[in-house]
């Protein structure tokens, strides 16, 4: 039986631009764009290898009307003004300087990737494998060896994990990530610990995340795998492992020009910027920030270079949010200023080379722009259907049992620079009151102007600080509690227990389920619907006649 996915899986995929006609013959057209076999192919390969399900005709034909579906959201969203204002400016220049970056790698390694029938072989093994292990997290390689010296003097990985997760299920399950097989984790932590024999524990390993001590604990491969089978799935596995090598052909571009770069942070700017914007640096950048700094001293191909504040915010914008909220002191700091000086570094070498004047980076930032505007047209259409209150409560009461307040305990905070300026508070504590020098002294500016307040805060919020916070009497102030770059002053408040969460607590995480179980029907209404407006036509082609990629592939 043919398993339904919804369309919103659609959103992990590659958005069909309808710009490699040339001799691909067109299996559709919406409005004035067509859906060239080749862009059709490659999609569907993507989206085969994402599912696991396997090539039918049914699927295939399935497969094109959600590309139509996708091509009619995107006209829509076009003609409904997407295509103005600061959002669309904004996510073209991400999308170029993403795309400048791949273009440089690509000059340097893509094109000359093979992919052999001893990959492709290995991977099939891979596939029918299953993997149970552990990790350490840590920001940089500096931090990721010292956990790895530990290990090998016998420290515990239970007893580490629980210091460097703040997670509390990863802090308390030893770092246990469970079993994983195929393609379910980043490519080079997979590389790691299928390479890895059970009880061996591996070097430092570089991730997207930033690096990871691994443990196997367990493997288990599916016996009986036969030729057939792997001769079925060959076009899958040829396009998985072009995609993959690609990957870590990148990692070890940036990898080697930071070694070439050596780049150096400045540590006093980068603890003046974090005092100033916070962690995930998001607060208003003009915030007394001098963009004239120096952040950064590197080497580059014609001497010594400089990164100012300035350029360094100016990337940082056109950086995804989350990667933004990974900045949580001067090491995590450092290693996404670096890994930003690094790809602005690519940016510039591949402009410089021209890599942005041909048609290839034309039509790529075409599909990258199409894409954006279905994922826009997407949400504007997922959040278009108002929602009665009385259905809202009647699917919080349905399922009020997942939503619970954790136990939490207030906090107020102050942050210094230096142990000296930190003691000498605690002593002043004596005689003032803790609001009065956390407005005076506090370097962070948010806790300088609440008084020290942050609220109450859960384990998960604290981290590694959870035990001793939880542990302390109301009333007690800690510290000095070194942190990189600062010392902390923490006064423990009222304790409150963990409970349901009422409706007005939830209301915002309900809306947003709801509207997560509902959207793919919205979108497939729509769609429908715009069948009327944009015109639709199909070639008269069989698609079950079309092959996939059979042989291996040497980009050119």
């Amino acid at each position: 039986m043919s398993r339904i996915v919804p369309i919103a899986l659609l959103l992990l995929l590659p958005v069909v631009a309808g710009c490699r006609v040339g001799s691909s013959p067109v299996i559709a057209e919406v409005g004035d764009h067509a859906i060239a076999w080749d862009d059709y192919r490659d999609a569907y390969i993507d989206y085969l290898v994402t599912t696991g399900l396997p090539d039918e005709p049914s699927r295939r034909t399935g497969f094109l009307e959600r590309l139509i579906s996708m091509q009619l959201i995107r006209l829509d969203a076009a003609d409904n003004g997407l295509v103005d204002g600061d959002a669309w400016s904004d996510a073209e220049e991400r999308a170029r300087r993403r795309l400048l970056v791949d273009a440089w790698i690509a000059e340097a390694a893509w094109d000359t990737l093979v992919v052999d029938d001893a990959e492709l072989e290995e991977l099939f093994s891979r596939v029918n494998t299953q993997v149970t292990a552990r990790h350490l997290y840590a920001p940089t390689r500096q931090e990721a060896e010292r956990l790895a010296g530990r290990i090998a003097a016998g420290e515990r990985f239970e007893d580490l994990a629980r210091e460097v997760f703040s997670d509390p299920v990863l802090a308390e399950n030893g770092g246990s990530l469970g079993t994983f097989g195929f393609d379910e984790m980043d490519p080079a932590f997979e590389e790691a610990a299928f390479a890895l024999p059970p009880g061996q524990v591996s070097g430092p390993v570089r991730t997207s995340q930033g690096w990871s001590i691994i443990r196997v604990d367990d493997r288990f491969t599916r016996p009986l795998v036969t030729m057939t089978e792997f001769a079925t799935r060959r076009p899958l596995l040829t396009a998985f492992v072009l995609d993959r090598e690609r990957k870590l052909a990148r990692r070890r571009l940036v990898d080697g020009m930071l070694v070439e770069t050596a780049p150096r942070i400045d540590p006093v700017e980068a603890d003046r910027l974090l005092s100033l914007l916070g962690p995930g640096v998001t607060r208003d950048e003009d915030a007394g920030v001098d963009a004239d700094a120096v952040l950064i001293r590197y080497t580059d191909e014609s001497g010594e270079g400089t990164w100012t504040v300035g350029e360094f915010l100016s990337a940082a914008r056109y950086t995804d949010p989350d990667q933004r909220r990974s900045v949580r002191d001067r090491p995590t700091l450092e290693a996404f200023a670096t890994g930003l000086l690094v790809r602005d570094l690519m940016t510039e070498r591949s402009r410089r080379a021209g890599l942005d004047r041909s048609d290839r980076f034309a039509q790529a930032l075409d599909a990258a722009m199409d894409e954006w505007l279905y994922e826009k047209g997407y949400e504007r259409i997922a959040e278009s259907e108002p929602i009665p209150e009385d259905s809202l409560r009647a699917w919080f009461a349905r399922n009020a049992g997942d939503f619970k307040i954790p136990e939490r305990v207030v906090v107020r905070e102050i942050v210094t620079v230096s142990r000296e300026t930190a003691d000498s508070i605690r002593t002043a504590l004596g005689t003032r009151s803790f609001d009065e020098l956390a407005r005076r002294h506090s370097v962070r500016a948010a806790s300088a102007g609440s008084g020290g307040a942050l609220g109450p805060l859960s384990r998960a919020d604290l981290g590694p600080l959870a035990d001793r916070v939880f542990s302390a009497p109301e009333g007690a102030v800690l510290g000095p509690i070194p942190v990189p770059g600062f010392h902390l002053l923490l006064e423990v408040g009222r304790r409150e227990a963990s409970r349901p969460a009422t409706f007005d607590e939830a209301r915002d995480d309900v809306v947003a389920l709801f509207r997560l179980e509902h959207r793919d029907r919205l979108v497939t209404e729509r769609a429908a619907r715009l069948r009327e407006r944009y015109a639709v036509r199909y070639a008269d082609v069989d698609l079950s006649s079309f092959p996939l990629r059979e042989e291996p592939v040497v980009s050119s």
